[in-house]
Order: C-alpha cells, then sequence, then structure tokens
C-alpha cells in the first residue's frame, strides 16, 4: 500500500499539455508487470533542458543521526565544466531523495546549501508482506521530493544586487565565493536500522540563453514504487511535443532509484529494446552490502526515437492517436535473485520539439503558417485553447 503525504509544495510549470494512456510492454523477466508505476507530476515547455546531478550516500559510521554530501554540478567533458550553460536562467529545481524510517520523526532535519527544507512532498510505501526483506518490521521507505529553488544561491551583479539568475554550477558557485550544493540526509549509519537514507538527486530545469535554442518538452513521472522479487515496471511517457527530427535534435531519459543488495542483471529497455548501455546501471550498492545506494542514470535515446509511436500510426487506438508520440521506458532484470528492493522514485523525460515558440492561440495577423508547425492539438482537450508549437 502507497501512501502520500503533502505538506507543502509549490509548483509553477510553464504550460501543462493533457496526457493519454496507451498500453505498451517490453520484454521482460518471467513475473508481474506493473504498468505506470509513477504517475504523472510535472512539466514544462522551454528553450533549455533539464540537468541532474545525483549522490550516492556511501555507509558511513556516524553519532549524530545525519549525513552530509556534495551535489556535484560539473561536467568534465565540457571545456567551462558547466552542466548547465552559462547565463541560463533556472526555472525550476527539484530535490529527491529515499529514506527507510521505523518512526516517523526520522524523516525530518533534511537540509539543502545547510538550510532546512520546508517544502516537500513525501510519497510512503510500508515495506511488509514480500517488501519485509527491504526493512527491518514495521518500516517505511518513503521517497521526497522538495522545491530547493529558493536555496539556490543567488547571482550578484558587480554592485552585489541580485540579478534575478540562480548559480548552479559549481564552477559558477566557487567564482562567486559560494558553497557547492550539498545535502544533508538523516541517516544512522552502517547495518540494517534506521534512518537509512539512499542518497539524493538535484533536477533542474533551465532556459538556455542560446538564441539558437531548440524548444524542449520536459515530462516529469515520480512518487514511489517498491518492485517485489521477479517485478517488472514499464513507464509510459506521453504528454510531450512530437519529436524533432533535424540538427540539433535530442532525447533524454533519467531514472532515480534507490536500490538494496546488488544483483547487477538489472535492465532498462526503451520501447520495448535493451538500451546499449542499459543492463547494470541501477543496482548496486556501496561496498557491496545491503545498505541502501541511490542512481540518477541518465540514458540518450536520440537514436532510438524512430520507434516511438507516432500519432496517425495505424496501431495505435483511435482515441490516443491525438496526442502525438508516445515511448515506454521499463526497469527489469535477466535473473531475479539476489532480491535488490529496487525502489523508483521519478522518471524524467526531455526531447526537442523543433521551432523557438509555442503559442497557445493562433496569433493575431497569421494567415499562413509554414511547415514547421508539426502539432495541432485539439481545443477541446486544453480548456478550450488550441496549442500550435511552431
Amino acid at each position: 500500500m502507497v501512501t502520500r503525504r503533502e505538506w507543502a509544495l509549490s509548483i509553477l510549470p510553464l504550460l501543462f499539455v493533457g496526457v493519454a494512456l496507451v498500453q505498451q510492454t517490453g520484454r521482460a523477466q518471467s513475473g508481474a508487470v506493473v504498468i505506470d508505476a509513477l504517475p504523472y507530476s510535472l512539466s514544462y515547455t522551454v528553450t533549455g533542458n533539464y540537468a541532474t546531478s545525483s549522490v550516492d550516500f556511501l555507509p558511513k559510521s556516524n553519532n549524530t543521526g545525519f549525513q552530509t554530501e556534495v551535489l556535484p554540478m560539473r561536467d568534465s567533458t565540457r571545456a567551462d565544466a558547466r552542466l548547465v550553460p552559462a547565463g541560463a536562467n533556472v526555472i525550476a529545481a527539484w530535490l529527491y531523495w529515499e529514506t527507510i524510517w521505523g518512526d516517523p520523526s526520522q524523516v525530518i532535519g533534511a537540509r539543502f546549501r545547510g538550510k532546512a527544507i520546508t517544502l516537500t512532498r513525501g510519497v510512503d510505501t510500508p515495506l511488509v508482506g514480500g517488501l519485509a526483506k527491504c526493512g527491518s518490521k514495521g518500516d517505511t521507505l518513503t521517497a521526497m521530493r522538495a522545491d530547493v529553488l529558493p536555496l539556490l544561491a543567488l547571482e550578484l551583479d558587480e554592485n552585489g544586487n541580485p540579478t534575478g539568475r540562480r548559480l548552479v554550477n559549481d564552477v559558477d558557485l566557487q567564482a562567486a565565493g559560494e558553497g557547492l550544493n550539498t545535502v544533508t540526509l538523516p541517516e544512522r549509519g552502517t547495518g540494517n536500522q534506521t534512518p537509512q537514507s539512499a542518497g539524493a538527486t538535484l533536477v533542474v530545469v533551465y532556459q538556455d540563453p542560446n538564441p539558437a535554442a531548440l524548444l524542449r518538452r520536459v515530462v516529469v513521472f515520480d512518487g514511489s514504487h517498491v518492485l517485489a522479487s521477479g517485478e517488472s515496471t514499464t513507464q509510459r511517457i506521453r504528454g510531450f511535443l512530437q519529436s524533432f527530427r533535424g540538427q540539433g535534435a535530442s532525447a533524454q531519459l533519467t531514472h532515480l532509484v534507490g536500490s538494496g543488495g546488488p544483483n547487477g542483471t538489472d535492465q532498462v529497455l526503451f520501447n520495448g529494446a535493451l538500451l546499449p548501455n542499459g543492463t547494470g546501471r541501477i543496482s548496486r550498492a556501496g561496498g557491496g552490502s545491503s545498505d541502501r545506494a541511490w542512481t540518477g542514470v541518465t540514458f540518450d535515446v536520440t537514436a532510438q526515437m524512430g520507434g516511438a509511436t507516432v500519432a496517425d500510426d495505424p496501431s495505435t487506438s483511435i482515441n490516443e492517436r491525438e496526442f502525438g508520440e508516445q515511448v515506454t521506458s521499463t526497469i527489469t532484470h535477466s535473473k531475479a535473485n539476489p532480491y535488490d528492493c529496487l525502489a523508483e522514485a521519478a522518471t524524467i523525460w526531455a526531447n526537442s520539439c523543433g521551432g523557438r515558440r509555442l503559442f497557445t492561440s493562433w496569433p493575431a495577423g497569421v494567415t499562413m503558417v509554414s511547415e514547421k508547425i508539426f502539432r495541432v492539438f485539439p481545443s477541446s482537450r486544453f480548456g478550450g485553447r488550441t496549442i500550435l508549437a511552431l
């Protein structure tokens, strides 16, 4: 049984586009397949993208009940080492983490950049029945999401006045004399004791200052789902605009997952096919122990987008065709044992959808639109508005 607790939540997506459900399952191990384990949660339409930084809380002995780790925001493959482009405007910042607890008081006290986190939503999964192996008697696993945009460091101009932008990259924080992004979570230490936090991921959505940046759709499904032994999950990803296939096109997928004892045979499938680097990317634990571990793994699926379900595909239900492309991502194993207690917290998606403008009504004075229009969404699905993307 999964229960949802919402203390306070602040959501400001740029544009919400309705979603549809399409049955599609990938190849999996023998056993139950859970469809859409995570519900739709957030979406953004922006000339930019999202970026993530994850940290696995390796088991350490401590007497404070808390552990602090750095969330590195850097990309060593880029000349400037920035994970988010210079001058980008961060429009959303969400922190995800997982904690197993025996008493509700044990989930209190998380901090980001040394500041108390207050805007938090938690989804509880009692570890009972077949899930009891993932904790001790009476334990509960809670997946958390918090709005930490207000806690990011402010960018200041030469006079010390805020510019309105936030700093997230390590190189920018260091240049400004700010500390790196850190997360503090409840953690008792090594061994099967509570509280035990697997790790955390910072997800930022940003607007790219490059005038040539393509329009992208970012869609987030989150919550909590602990996979039973032998179980697989297939997430139907929908609610995004039809993908752009020209120069600069891209599509990416991120899974945020906690795990227990290492299995090593976990697999991530996209549209039913195993991704080239999709084996052994999730189930891992620090030191090979049963202590909880955390993975935030991102896949570039640009080359696989040819397998997306297109709106006009005859194989697609007539009731679903108006919603454009839809894809699936499956988490499974080639061997069920040892049981690794995978716990999904979020699936994040982004794809380029061409053009650089989005209209929610027909622009005044426009009498002809070029072939760059790739989708006209019916007004009946969006509160009387017709959505045009150019």
